[in-house]
């Protein structure tokens, strides 16, 4: 039986995951393929105005950063 992640994330953990990210080769339409959602929403996020799911956001961010993988259409397993 496979052990949950129980933890969660904040918001100031996704918004210094994406500067990170940002600092490398992702870009910001990249960023809002790969977890499909829209960048204003990232933005706004980012800017503590409508942080809904930080935990979801951060770890399919993580997936995509840790792996290196390139974004695709298809969403990323959260």
């Amino acid at each position: 039986m496979r052990q949950q992640n129980t933890k969660t994330y904040d918001r100031e953990e996704v918004v210094d995951l994406l500067e990170k990210m940002l600092k490398k080769h992702w870009t910001k339409s990249s960023i809002s393929t790969a977890i499909g959602v829209e960048w204003l929403s990232i933005d706004n996020w980012c800017r503590g105005k409508a942080v809904r799911h930080p935990t979801m956001v951060f770890k399919a961010l993580t997936y995509i950063y840790e792996n290196e993988e390139r974004p695709s259409r298809r969403r990323i397993p959260v």
